[in-house]
This record gives C-alpha cells, sequence and structure tokens, in this order.
C-alpha cells in the first residue's frame, strides 16, 4: 500500500502545472504560468450581488425577488513573474463618474524594487518610496500651499513650500508618513500652516 501511494505523490508532485489564462471579449487576461506564477495583463475585480423586490403583502402579483451579480475593476496591470511592474490602476468601490468606478491612484512598480504613487487625481499627493522603504520623498497640493516632504536616515521633514518646516519625525514606518498625510487631506494642520507661513 505504501507503494501505491508514493507512486501516486510521484507523479502527482512531477506532473506540471499548465498555463492557464482568462478569456474575456476576446482578450487572454489573468495568466498563470506552469510554475504558478502570475503573467501578463491582469485585471482584479469584486462580485456586487444586487438584488431588488418587487409587489408585496396584498398585491396581485405577491412579493417577487431578484438577484443578479455585476463585476467591478478594482485594480489592473501587468504581472511579470508573479510581480507587478509598470503602472497599476486602482479604483474606487464608492466613487462613480458616469457609472463607473473611477480610478483614485496609479501606483507604478519599478524593476529595481522602488515604487511610485500618484494619489493627485483625488487625494492631491505624491510619493516616491525606494525597495527597502528608507527612503521617501514627494509633495502634498495642500489648499493653502505645497507640502513637500523628505524620509532619509530614520527622519521625516515636512516643509511648506519646500522652506519653512512643517513637521520633523523619526520614521519608525511608513505608517507616521501616511498618518501626517491623512493630518494633511483631513486639514488638521491648517492653522499650524496659516502661523508658519505668516511669520
Amino acid at each position: 500500500m505504501e507503494i501505491v501511494w508514493t507512486a501516486f505523490f510521484l507523479v502527482v508532485g512531477l506532473t506540471p502545472l499548465e498555463h492557464t489564462c482568462d478569456t474575456i471579449n476576446g482578450r487572454e487576461i489573468n495568466c498563470v504560468d506552469e510554475n504558478g506564477l502570475n503573467q501578463g495583463y491582469w485585471e482584479h475585480t469584486r462580485k456586487k450581488v444586487l438584488v431588488s423586490w418587487h409587489g408585496g403583502h396584498g398585491s396581485e402579483e405577491g412579493c417577487q425577488y431578484g438577484e443578479h451579480s455585476i463585476y467591478e475593476l478594482v485594480s489592473c496591470g501587468h504581472y511579470r513573474d508573479g510581480k507587478k511592474i509598470g503602472t497599476w490602476k486602482y479604483y474606487s468601490d464608492w466613487i462613480k463618474e458616469d457609472g463607473k468606478s473611477v480610478i483614485i491612484k496609479e501606483i507604478t512598480y519599478n524593476s529595481d524594487g522602488s515604487v511610485v504613487e500618484d494619489r493627485r487625481s483625488r487625494e492631491n499627493y505624491w510619493l516616491q518610496i525606494n525597495k527597502d522603504s528608507t527612503e521617501i520623498h514627494g509633495y502634498y497640493l495642500h489648499p493653502l500651499d505645497t507640502i513637500n516632504f523628505e524620509c532619509k536616515d530614520d527622519t521625516c521633514v515636512f516643509l511648506i513650500a519646500g522652506k519653512v518646516t512643517l513637521a520633523k519625525f523619526p520614521l519608525e514606518d511608513f505608517s507616521v508618513v501616511e498618518d501626517r498625510l491623512f493630518r494633511l487631506q483631513m486639514r488638521i494642520d491648517d492653522r499650524e500652516i496659516r502661523m508658519k507661513r505668516s511669520n
């Protein structure tokens, strides 16, 4: 019996996986190669189920229930050997224009491992991160002034118009930069920006 199981696992374990793709509107997308790595153009979607009721208690036709599913685009871009490459677009699940989800950010994955995130279209900032996240720089387009920021040597500095220091803090991890960008987006630092600009 052990010989049969061993032979079974050898045959299954040595059988190569096959290259598979989805075909959407005549195009091959979402390909996985024989090694199980994502390759080529990909579209990630989310399924939404729409439910409706018609009629109801006391109506002639009674209560009728309807349900159908739609798929909305979440992100799209290219893979090479299981890693994202080039510019990926990410779509909102709540902001719509003409019934379609809008792009909320674009992230460019460079071959050296660095990343560029562009949120100018919705959240007014642009940033670049090196591959080990030890250097981050970019800017935030605030209504009062442009805020430049640079993080290196374990310290982050946010500057008003590239001159006056708005904030300086240790770079513990990327969440401290995200927190500061959130404060700018929510306009928590407006009073401080006005005061420092007037000096």
